[in-house]
């Protein structure tokens, strides 16, 4: 209690002296600096964080599939690769349908269940996605083999 009481009256003294209230602005200065740096930090790092692109891609999203190239024997330009899987796809029962440069999307529509596979394929090698053994198979036989 005397603890107490001499906390109390050494306050009231250095109030009335005049110390007491610069110590007490010089605190609030110090608080509304911490308020306003509190601010700023919180409400940047919701802009920053709001601005920012999403960290996974999307097709990251399901579960990882490794992806079985097919590499040629020699080079095929992109538009002999297009005529061949063309070819291919319609011989064995696919609808054949130019998706981009380097890809072609093959359906199999009189089939019991429907299925659709996208070939994609640069001068060098070819894959398929989903994978179809049957149709990587036949894309394979087709291909011009190497003469050495």
């Amino acid at each position: 209690f005397k603890l107490f009481l001499s906390l109390l009256l050494y306050h009231i003294t250095g109030f009335l002296r005049g110390s007491y209230s610069d110590k007490l602005q010089y605190e609030e200065k110090i608080m509304k600096k911490i308020i306003i740096s509190s601010v700023a930090v919180v409400l940047s790092t919701f802009l920053l964080n709001g601005c920012s692109t999403n960290a996974t891609p999307s097709h990251a999203s399901g579960d990882a599939q490794a992806v079985d190239y097919v590499h040629f024997d020699k080079a095929i330009n992109s538009k002999s690769m297009q005529n061949i899987l063309k070819k291919v796809g319609e011989r064995e029962g696919w609808r054949m349908t130019e998706y981009k440069s380097n890809a072609m999307i093959a359906e199999k529509i009189d089939a019991p269940d429907e299925e659709a596979v996208t070939i994609t394929f640069s001068k060098d090698f070819f894959y398929t996605n989903p994978r179809n053994k049957s149709l990587e198979s036949a894309i394979k036989n087709a291909l011009p083999k190497d003469e050495e």
